[in-house]
């Protein structure tokens, strides 16, 4: 079925809310990262996302969970969502870099790509659309 834009936008917050919450953490502002590559194949919504952190997360079933009051239910409603569009999703951490890829299924696709890239420490994303190089 169609993306409601409710859906999309709960994913990607909680997946820039923990990125951020991570990034934060790194004692120098030049270390923080992250990127973001999200495209169109086979009729999927692909999302490729990575950023740095300082302190590795801790997984239970390979999901990130963590045991501070008010957090984890991000991660939960990530899959929920995930899930609801029949998608597959996978979350990883490896020197100092975490990843969290996604494949959703998408019945009105396009083929198209987009790349997003910010560092915290910058006033504003910088984002580039290409067309051309959609896969």
């Amino acid at each position: 079925s169609r993306f409601r834009i409710t859906n999309l936008c709960s994913l990607f917050a909680n997946a820039f809310e923990n990125a951020i919450h991570a990034c934060v953490q790194l004692p120098q502002p030049e270390d923080r990262y992250i990127n973001i590559k999200l495209y169109e194949k086979n009729c999927q919504l692909c999302i490729n996302m990575s950023n740095s952190y300082h302190t590795a997360p801790v997984f239970k079933n390979d999901i990130p969970t963590t045991s501070a009051n008010g957090h984890g239910i991000g991660i939960q409603s990530m899959i929920s969502v995930i899930e609801k569009y029949h998608g597959i999703y996978g979350f990883f951490a490896e020197n100092g870099e975490f990843r969290f890829q996604a494949s959703i299924e998408n019945k009105e696709c396009a083929g198209r790509l987009l790349y997003l890239y910010w560092m915290p420490q910058c006033a504003s994303p910088q984002s580039v659309y290409n067309k051309e190089n959609a896969a």
